[in-house]
């Protein structure tokens, strides 16, 4: 598409739409063709313009310049308020996201912009004058963006325990959720149900949870000097597990792999007597090659599961060998994804105290062999853990 074809673009696009501050002119010049354009709004380009002014001397934030257009007397283009007393709560209100709009239009600064068409701002310049220049517009958007890194940096909180924290009331436990009821200050964020077990919502401060991780961490860390004892213990019950489900496991795929056979073969006796047209015989081929794919498929993921199981558990007990160091060193989001892979519940009391936990497979199946190591019973035995899950994408084989 030639330049003028995506200035023409544009312009249609801002006589449908409207651009505040501009207005749409036309004339005909010949039957069912008409010459489209937009113009500066002589009675309200200039109410654009001051919200400009206003916003490149960085002093004022959105709603304050609602305000001050406000006070200057000006309306939106509706005729509506910039700044208004909502009549139900009594709270104020402001026409910022117009402004927020207004500001991050490249139209204002004279460029054709398209993300349809892969039209980036300074790629090709439109024929209307602009409200501001190129040097203003970047200004004032970068202005915005200070503006706005300082509001999240203030306002925003980080909830360490999202998805994984439970409370657990008279033997109940009920799931909570991050909360900052202030809406102003991290230090009033809380860990919050939405059931109300005695009748009220349980209010835990984020900070007496988020305080005790790393000693909780430091409880569920394994030993470094244990990792070969703890290695060996679950190698062994794999490899017992692999052993006894082994011939099961090789009859199954046998039994699939000689049915498909079957149907291979008296595929094959219905095309040659004619029973089936050559597109029948094609389709059915087709759907019969499909079967046979995925059976070596399941018999290739057959052959390396305990390879996968041994690789997937070698890599979560050099985690949990490693977990107070890794977690100090994290970002805060990377402590809270951390905390989603290693647990799937972790239990406070009501005033807070971490006091159980439920971990994720195979972090608690190698806590529990740990443990084993911990108490020295000599009665212990590994966990059977390892038996769920084991080669289970077999089991439908005969189905």
């Amino acid at each position: 598409m030639k330049m003028a074809a995506y200035i023409s673009l544009s312009l249609r696009s801002a006589y449908k739409t409207g651009t505040k501050g501009y207005v749409n002119k036309e004339r005909q010049v010949s039957s069912n063709k008409y010459e489209r354009w937009v113009e500066k709004d002589p009675e309200y380009n200039f109410v654009i313009r001051e919200a400009w002014d206003l916003l490149l001397t960085d002093r004022y934030t959105l709603e304050q310049i609602c305000e001050e257009l406000l006070s200057r007397g000006y309306t939106r283009a509706s005729g509506r308020p910039w700044a208004w007393d909502d009549p139900k709560t009594g709270t104020r209100k402001y026409a910022k996201s117009l402004l927020h709009k207004i500001f991050h239009k490249p139209f204002y600064a004279g460029w054709v912009v398209s993300e349809r068409f892969g039209i980036k701002m300074g790629e090709v310049i439109g024929q209307w004058e602009p409200t501001v220049s190129t040097v203003e517009y970047e200004r004032g958007v970068e202005i915005l963006r200070k503006h706005g890194a300082q509001k999240s940096r203030f306002k925003k909180r980080f909830y360490l325990l999202r998805q994984v924290l439970w409370v657990r009331v008279n033997g109940k436990e009920y799931k909570m959720y991050g909360s900052t009821p202030s809406g102003r200050s991290q230090r009033y964020a809380y860990y919050i149900t939405h059931a109300k077990p005695n009748g009220e919502s349980i209010h835990i401060p984020c900070d007496i949870v988020d305080d005790q991780i790393k000693t909780w961490l430091a409880r569920i860390t394994i030993d470094p000097d244990r990792i070969p004892d703890i290695r060996d213990v679950y190698r062994d019950e794999i490899k017992q597990v692999a052993v006894r489900d082994h011939d099961e496991m090789q009859a199954r795929l046998q039994r699939r792999h000689a049915k498909i056979k079957e149907e291979e073969a008296h595929l094959v006796r219905l095309f040659i007597t004619n029973k089936i047209s050559e597109d029948v015989y094609e389709r059915l081929r087709a759907e019969w090659q499909e079967k046979l794919r995925r059976l070596e498929l399941n018999i290739a993921d057959f052959q390396r599961e305990t390879r996968v199981q041994l690789d997937d558990l070698d890599v979560a007990l050099l985690l949990m060998a490693k977990l107070s160091i890794l977690f100090s060193r994290l970002s805060k989001k990377e402590q809270a994804n951390l905390l989603q892979i290693l647990a799937k519940r972790i239990i406070v009391n009501p005033v807070g105290e971490i006091i159980d936990h439920t971990l994720n497979s195979p972090f608690m199946y190698i806590f529990s062999i740990a443990a084993g190591f911990r108490e020295l019973d000599s009665n212990w035995r590994g966990s059977e853990q390892v038996h769920v899950g084991a080669f289970l994408r077999f089991e439908s084989l005969d189905t």
